[in-house]
């Protein structure tokens, strides 16, 4: 199994860790606590993305993960809005609008891109835009952070 080995200067990553402590935050506030992923639902993502790029690890095809990712992010995002925009505190629709506004640009960046560009990805310590084995090891990981975080 691939490692994480996810640049930690990654605006994306960190935009998703700022959603989620202040997603955390608000439950907390609110008296409820934060509904952990489950050992077997993750240990089912892992062989799911193991399955998904066995024949093609090329950041073309983790880049369409992302994007299939981002629009299920997107889709969701919208329902909860329209379902509780109305009852829901001003600050908790304001942060899933936030969340849909990420997705949507990730959506943006990834399309016609490679994924090595968009994450920033670097070999080294030095940024490139060539498709290596480790690159690919890395967009693979981004996936799973995504699907798994």
């Amino acid at each position: 199994m691939i490692t994480r080995r996810l640049r930690s200067g990654s605006s994306t990553v960190k935009e998703y860790k700022q959603i989620h402590e202040e997603a955390k935050e608000l439950l907390n506030r609110h008296g409820y606590d934060e509904k952990g992923i489950g050992a077997l639902e993750k240990i089912m993502t892992y062989l799911m993305i193991d399955m998904k790029t066995l024949m093609d690890k090329s950041s073309s095809h983790i880049a369409e993960m992302l994007i299939q990712g981002s629009n299920m992010g997107i889709i969701d995002a919208v329902k909860r809005i329209n379902q509780y925009e109305k009852e829901a505190e001003k600050e908790v629709t304001a942060l899933m609008k936030r969340l849909l506004k990420f997705e949507e640009n990730n959506v943006e960046r990834l399309k016609g891109r490679s994924l090595i560009g968009y994450n920033g990805f670097s070999i080294n310590g030095t940024e490139t835009g060539h498709d290596t084995e480790r690159e690919q090891k890395n967009g693979y990981s981004t996936v799973l952070f995504r699907l798994v975080f």
